[in-house]
């Protein structure tokens, strides 16, 4: 088995500005047939490696406790950004938290040292 890892590997279709109506129309409808529902779960179900970009098809979790992980941890991300959506971006730690958490997801630091210092970071200042 591999390794989880941090680094999302992302693959991205662009259409350039010098194609041919043709071309465009077919680059197009390649889009519409990957990003459909059945194609997304079929990539999603064969390959085990990636989540559907299409957000209205379910990850089959029972199906695998690899895509449970990988679902579970979308869903941890969607949490994250949520709650750094609501950090006081002028605060002086901000920085600092930063650090930390990513050397906590590059496994510089153990989990249990970077509670003990974002505890202590977000701690209400007196």
């Amino acid at each position: 088995g591999s390794i989880a890892s941090p680094i999302n590997r992302f693959r991205v279709l662009a259409l350039g500005r010098s194609s041919s109506s043709i071309g465009r129309q077919r680059a197009l409808s390649f889009v519409q047939f990957i990003a459909n529902p059945l194609s997304q779960r079929t990539l999603t179900m064969g390959s085990q490696t990636v989540l559907p970009l299409n957000r209205f098809v379910s990850v089959p979790v029972k199906s695998s406790l690899v895509l449970e992980a990988m679902a579970t941890a979308a869903q941890q991300g969607r949490q994250t950004n949520e709650l750094t959506a609501h950090l006081n971006r002028e605060d002086p730690s901000i920085g600092r938290i930063q650090t930390v958490l990513t050397e906590l997801v590059f496994g510089e630091t153990k989990p249990e040292t970077a509670a003990d210092q974002l505890v202590r970071l977000l701690e209400p200042r007196r």
